[in-house]
């Protein structure tokens, strides 16, 4: 990692307490409000369906609150591509480079195989360009910190798609854990579901998902580890694990390198161990639990939401030209600093500490 420049004191410079997050360089922002004055251009690279229920959202969010706005859409497949176009309006684009850069948009929704997460959003982040992204946030920590490093040098909001962490219940635990009503946090268990659902193109005939292949994808578990300890490290600011220790197992696809189960104890400074299980069985989203010295508390599922989701925090970060009231960019790294010890600790069989990714 050393020839990135990633060192041990420029990865440990982002800790707990958020040094860096929220030190936003605003001075990057448009120079009109995007949906007054001028219509806020937004990108969907990927139109498949993960793009399509961001397109539905932005269709019903952006004119109920009376913005303005410009919808491009991408995707390299033709059907998908066609099939986004036919129910919504807007320019299409077979190429995201083009997206970008003929449609110079405002923000840019990533919905695409994983393996284009990291490249797109370095490259939306290098324009000034608002980064909305399905998780994980990349394929490798040295992508992750460099999508990292340009939201926070370019003051551009960085969201991952994931409305738990917007619910009301995390933020009643966020508000509780900050408050020491739980005391000082010792355990902390969530589980999540892997999603395995198939797909096929236009002609019906099954195709292997992207995300049964090494070279597109962390894994269906992995996506599903991100979705489930994001939220949690959202709620209780725990900033860099120390290390992880996984199992792992496959089911379902049959390939060892992207196993459907995986199974995380992680250790934080203070003493803090989170569990996170991610796995086909776990399609219920059991409900996460914190435990303190003073009491735990059950995070209940998301009901009415009045904090709003995930897309329209980012739509109103884009209209004031940066966010700095949350720390999403850090969240974002370090869930996925969790996630790769974890899939490190999975392929070796052993505990992985933070010194070991780093020196590695």
């Amino acid at each position: 990692m050393q020839e990135i420049g990633l060192t041990r004191r420029h990865f440990m410079g982002i800790t707990a307490g958020g040094v860096l997050g929220g030190m936003f360089n605003t001075s990057f922002s448009h120079a009109a409000v995007p949906g007054k004055e001028i219509p806020m251009r937004i990108g969907i690279i990927g139109c498949g369906h993960q793009g399509l229920r961001h397109l539905k959202q932005l269709h019903q969010h952006l004119p109920k609150h009376n913005i303005e706005y410009e919808i491009s859409m991408c995707d390299s497949d033709a059907y998908h591509l066609a099939n986004a176009s036919n129910r919504y309006q807007g320019s299409t684009f077979s190429n995201w480079e083009q997206l970008l850069d003929t449609t110079a948009p405002h923000g840019v929704i990533i919905a695409t195989p994983d393996s284009l997460h990291a490249p797109i959003a370095i490259a939306a982040l290098n324009q000034g360009t608002a980064v909305f992204c399905e998780p994980p946030l990349a394929m490798t920590l040295p992508e992750a910190r460099e999508v990292y490093d340009l939201a926070q040098q370019y003051g551009r909001p960085l969201y991952m798609a994931i409305d738990q962490a917007w619910s009301d219940e995390i933020n009643l635990a966020r508000q509780e854990v900050s408050n020491g009503k739980l005391g000082r946090l010792r355990w902390i268990q969530g589980a999540s579901g892997a999603s395995l659902r198939g797909y096929s193109h236009a002609d019906n005939t099954q195709a292997i998902p992207w995300w049964h292949s090494p070279e597109h994808s962390l894994g269906s578990a992995a996506r599903a580890h991100f979705e489930g300890l994001y939220p949690l490290i959202v709620a209780t600011d725990l900033g860099m694990p120390l290390r992880a220790s996984t199992a792992a197992d496959c089911f379902i696809t049959g390939n060892p390198d992207l196993p459907d189960t995986l199974l995380t104890t992680l250790d934080y400074p203070n003493g803090v161990t989170l569990v996170m299980t991610s796995s086909p069985g776990n399609v219920d989203r059991r409900a996460p639990v914190l435990r303190g010295d003073h009491g735990d508390l059950e995070i209940l599922p998301a009901t009415n939401n009045t904090t709003g989701s995930a897309l329209s925090q980012w739509i109103h970060a884009i209209q004031i030209g940066a966010d700095t009231k949350h720390d999403t960019s850090r969240w974002a790294f370090e869930t996925q600093v969790a996630l790769n010890l974890a899939l490190a600790s999975a392929k070796s069989g052993n505990t992985v500490t933070l010194e070991s990714i780093l020196n590695s």
